[in-house]
C-alpha cells in the first residue's frame, strides 16, 4: 500500500458540502469542514501526522503542538469554535480524504 504524503493533496480549494436545508446545524458543519481544510492547507505534514498518530501518543502531541499556531487563524471571522482532539482529527481526516479524492479526480 502507498503511504499518504502532502504531495497527494490537491492545491485546489475543496467544494463545500451541499445541504438541502440551510440552518444553524448545517452552517456549523460547513464551518468545521472549512476549518479542517484551512488547517490542512497551512500545515499538511502535521495534519497528516496528527491523523495517523495513535491517540494520546507523543507523536500526536507533537503534531498538535505543530498545528496549534494555525488553529486560531482558521476559524471563520466572527465565529468561535471549541474542538476536542477527536473533533480536530475528524475535521482533518475529512479534509485530507476530500483533498486526495479531488486530486485523483482531476488526473
Amino acid at each position: 500500500t502507498k503511504s499518504l504524503a502532502a504531495a497527494d493533496l490537491t492545491a485546489e480549494p475543496l467544494a463545500m458540502p451541499l445541504y438541502a436545508e440551510q440552518n444553524a446545524v448545517t452552517q456549523a458543519r460547513i464551518s468545521i469542514v472549512r476549518f479542517g481544510e484551512c488547517v490542512m492547507r497551512q500545515k499538511p505534514e502535521s495534519a497528516l501526522e496528527f491523523v495517523v498518530a495513535n491517540a494520546g501518543s507523543t507523536r500526536e502531541d507533537n503534531a498538535l503542538a505543530s498545528l496549534a499556531p494555525v488553529l486560531g487563524t482558521c476559524v471563520d471571522q466572527g465565529n468561535t469554535i471549541q474542538v476536542t482532539r477527536s473533533m480536530l482529527e475528524a475535521a482533518l481526516a475529512e479534509a485530507i480524504y476530500r483533498s486526495v479524492k479531488a486530486k485523483e479526480a482531476a488526473q
